[in-house]
């Protein structure tokens, strides 16, 4: 049932424009006539909730590691940015560690905001494709689907050239107040 979906959908690439919304997704996935239970599952996580507030067992296996990840992964940043700041940082321990992306994190803590922000974004990428790893079109994979064109859509809003010219309209804005 999955396999002609995953199969009929563009591919992802990351640092390229998203070439389907999350909504044309879910049109997709409802025209595929996946069952009700799986669409719920697929669009219960967008990556934002905590799944051990929201009962983190319902959620498919893909999500639960992914946030698993991810949870260590903000960890990590917010001790280095509290460290650079000379900040104490009291945050609770967790059963989950990665040794490697740990080190990532601490490597993209020299680079530039924008670079570091894409080395973050490859690093959850990569995670995403590890946590599936297989050829297999069943849920797991669209689920990882999802989640990767969820984080195409974060880092396009990250476009550099959209950026310089919103700041520009607003430095305009405030010249015309004063």
């Amino acid at each position: 049932m999955y396999t002609f979906l995953l199969a009929s959908l563009p591919q992802l690439q990351l640092g390229e424009v998203p070439p389907l919304t999350l909504d044309e997704l879910n049109d997709a996935v409802s025209a595929a006539m996946i069952p009700a239970d799986d669409c719920r599952k697929l669009n219960s996580f967008d990556g934002a909730v905590a799944l051990d507030e929201a009962g983190g067992a319902c959620y498919p296996r893909v999500y639960r590691e992914y946030w698993q990840f991810e949870n260590f992964l903000r960890r990590r940043i917010a001790r280095k940015r509290a460290d650079r700041n000379g900040a104490a940082l009291d945050l609770p321990l967790s059963d989950y560690f990665d040794a490697e992306t740990a080190l990532r994190v601490d490597q993209a803590a020299a680079m530039a905001p924008l670079e570091r922000e894409k080395a973050l974004d490859a690093l959850r990428w990569h995670k995403i494709d590890e946590i599936v790893q297989s050829d297999h079109f069943d849920f797991d994979a669209l689920c990882a689907y999802r989640l990767q064109l969820i984080l195409l859509w974060a880092h396009s809003r990250r476009d550099t050239a959209r950026g310089r010219e919103a700041f520009g309209a607003l430095l305009d804005e405030k010249a015309a107040m004063a």
